[in-house]
């Protein structure tokens, strides 16, 4: 479990870095990239509706620490979250290192806050 926060710290620090200078260089991207997380967003409801549903495990699964990490680092749609909050609440005109710091340190204790929920 401790994997996956780190690994989505990581990445959550590394999007906010990299959006906020291509918002900065391109603000006409922002709109791009808010359609684009909003039909990512819409697609995945679109597949989660049709889907069978839950299969059935006989046993709680863990993961160490390393297996966390190697499923964060791989898992494409986590890595949304961050994008589109990144492109709902920087203003491309004045993003500042202060906004990236700000929204990145709400998201890091989101991230604890339901990783201390999480069994196990």
């Amino acid at each position: 479990m401790w994997g996956i926060v780190t690994v989505f710290a990581l990445q959550i620090i590394v999007i906010a870095v990299g959006i906020g200078q291509i918002l900065f260089r391109f603000p006409q991207l922002f709109t791009i990239f808010k359609i684009l997380g909003a039909l990512y967003l819409y697609y995945l409801a679109y597949k989660f509706f049709r889907s069978a549903g839950l299969k059935q495990t006989n046993g709680q699964v863990r993961l160490g620490f390393r297996e966390g990490a190697m499923l964060q680092f791989f898992n494409a749609k986590a890595l949304t979250v961050p994008l589109i909050m990144y492109t709902q609440f920087l203003d491309p005109a004045t993003s500042t290192l202060a906004q990236m710091v700000i929204l990145s340190a709400a998201l890091a204790a989101l991230i604890i806050a339901s990783a201390a929920c999480w069994p196990g």
